[in-house]
C-alpha cells in the first residue's frame, strides 16, 4: 500500500515548510565609498598619506551577519574588492564585524564595527595596513553618525620592536553607497536532511523484499 509514504512524505513536507519558514537570508551587498583624509592622528603617516589624500572603496560581502552580543568576540566574513589611498591599491581580504549597542540591548545593534582587512603596499615607513573602520547603522545602509563627528578611520601597524607595535590612524571623511541585491533563501542543513530522508524513505517503499523476507 502506498499510503505509508505518502504520509512519511506528507509530514516532511510540512516539516521542511516549517524549517524553511525560518531560513536566513544571504543579501549580497557591494558598498562604496569615495572621501579624502582630513587629519593625521600621527604625523608618520604624513610623508605617505598627507592630508587631502583621495581615498576610495568598493567592498562586497555577504550581509548574513553573526548574532549581536556585547560579549561576543569580532567574527571574521568574506569579502571581496579594493581600497585605494592615493595612488596606492589595496585588495580586501575579509572584515571583522562586531556588533556594538549603546542602549543597553544586547541583541539589538545600534550600529556595526567593520574593520574591513586588506593587503597592499606598506608606507614609506615600512608601516603594515592594519583595517580600514567603518562604523556602519544597524541597517547597514549608512555611516552612524555624520562625519566628521563620527569620524572613519585607515590603520597602518608598524614594525614590532621590543616594547610592541605602534598603530597609526588618519581620519576620513566622505559619501557611502550601498547597494543589496534582493535576499536568496538558504536552507538550513536540518531541512536538507530531512528531505533526504524522505527519498531515501520512499526508495526504500519502492524496493523489493528479497524471497522469504517478512512483509
Amino acid at each position: 500500500m502506498p499510503y505509508p509514504t505518502l504520509h512519511r512524505l506528507a509530514g516532511a513536507s510540512l516539516c521542511l515548510t516549517a524549517l524553511c519558514s525560518g531560513v536566513a537570508t544571504a543579501a549580497p551587498v557591494t558598498a562604496s565609498f569615495t572621501g579624502a583624509i582630513t587629519s593625521l592622528r600621527d604625523g608618520r603617516l604624513g610623508s605617505t598619506f598627507p592630508v587631502g589624500t583621495a581615498v576610495s572603496a568598493t567592498v562586497n560581502f555577504d550581509n548574513t551577519l553573526p548574532g549581536v552580543t556585547l560579549s561576543q568576540p569580532p567574527v571574521i566574513i568574506e569579502a571581496s574588492g579594493n581600497l585605494i589611498f592615493g595612488t596606492r591599491v589595496y585588495t580586501v581580504t575579509g572584515i571583522q564585524v562586531s556588533g556594538r549597542s549603546v542602549v543597553l540591548a544586547p541583541t539589538i545593534p545600534d550600529y556595526w564595527l567593520f574593520v574591513i582587512q586588506a593587503t597592499g603596499p606598506s608606507t614609506a615607513n615600512g608601516d603594515l595596513f592594519y583595517g580600514l573602520y567603518w562604523y556602519l547603522n544597524a541597517a547597514l545602509d549608512g555611516f552612524r553618525g555624520a562625519p566628521p563627528h563620527y569620524p572613519l578611520q585607515a590603520a597602518w601597524a608598524g614594525p614590532i620592536t621590543a616594547t610592541g607595535r605602534s598603530i597609526y590612524a588618519a581620519n576620513i571623511v566622505g559619501t557611502l553607497n550601498v547597494q543589496a541585491s534582493n535576499a536568496v533563501p538558504v536552507p538550513p542543513t536540518a531541512a536538507l536532511s530531512l528531505l533526504g530522508l524522505a527519498a531515501l524513505g520512499l526508495t526504500r517503499r519502492r524496493s523489493p523484499a528479497p524471497a522469504g523476507a517478512p512483509q
